[in-house]
């Protein structure tokens, strides 16, 4: 008997039952952005990592000049987003 498997969404198949979803390894990620000097660099950082992963749990610290990410996606990704915003982030 041949089985066959169906992708649904998000790592679900359906074959002759139903597996469990896969877990996403998140990661967290920190970033120094020295030129983030208020709330509204808080919030373009925040949207520019949101369009990367609207999942991603964001914590921006102006005072400390620091983005954290919790994600899945690869910190380049979020670097370049940063970086599109008009920022300029170094992995810290």
């Amino acid at each position: 008997m041949m089985g066959l498997t169906f992708t649904l969404w998000e790592g679900l198949s359906w074959g002759l039952s139903i597996t469990e979803k896969h877990e996403r390894s998140i990661t967290m990620l920190t970033f120094k952005v020295q030129d983030m000097t208020c709330n509204h660099c808080a919030s373009a950082i925040t949207r520019a990592v949101k369009e990367v992963d609207a999942d991603a749990k964001v914590d921006v610290q102006v005072a400390e000049k620091r983005v954290n990410i919790d994600s899945s996606v690869a910190a380049a990704e979020f670097e370049e987003a940063i970086k599109e915003a008009g920022y300029t982030p170094v992995a810290a």
